[in-house]
Parts: C-alpha cells; structure tokens; sequence
C-alpha cells in the first residue's frame, strides 16, 4: 500500500474562498484571515533571510548572540506548531 502523497503548503497562493461558499460563514472567513497572515509571514521570513546575508562578512556570524537568540526563538515555534497541528506524524 503506497502512502498518500503530501501536498506542501504554497504560502505563496493567495487564499481564496472556495466556489459556491457562503461569504459570510465564519470558518472560511478566519481561514483566510489565517492564510493572509501565513502569506505575510512566509513573505516577512523571505525578506529576513535576505536581510541575514549581511551577517556573512560579519567577523563575529559564527557567535552572534542576537542571531542564536532569535533562530532559537523561530525554530523553537515552528517546532511548536508542527507538535501542536500534529504535522510531525507525516
């Protein structure tokens, strides 16, 4: 028996309400709501990662402080939500 193929989160889409839903029914309503906010974050996170290339010619990169800090704190959330959606029994 093969496994279900995993269809990867595009961030990138735009979250759409489905055809024939109700506008006004408020799951899909916070479903978008949420997948605006992931679409701004995958975007936030892209520019951040641009941004730390600056970090490269920086003689101290290896042992900055501030960047452990905050890669901790992003990897410790991820870790977070993937426990938390469950995400990790894929």
């Amino acid at each position: 028996m093969t496994p279900a193929k995993v269809i990867p989160f595009r961030p990138c889409a735009k979250p759409t309400i489905p055809r024939g839903a109700q506008p006004a029914c408020p799951i899909l309503l916070e479903a978008e709501r949420l997948l605006e906010v992931a679409h701004d974050l995958h975007k936030a996170l892209r520019s951040f990662r641009r941004s730390t290339r600056r970090c490269l010619a920086c003689p101290r990169s290896g042992a900055c402080p501030a960047m452990r800090h905050i890669t901790g704190n992003l990897d410790a959330a991820i870790r977070e939500l993937t426990r938390h959606w469950k995400l990790d029994r894929f």
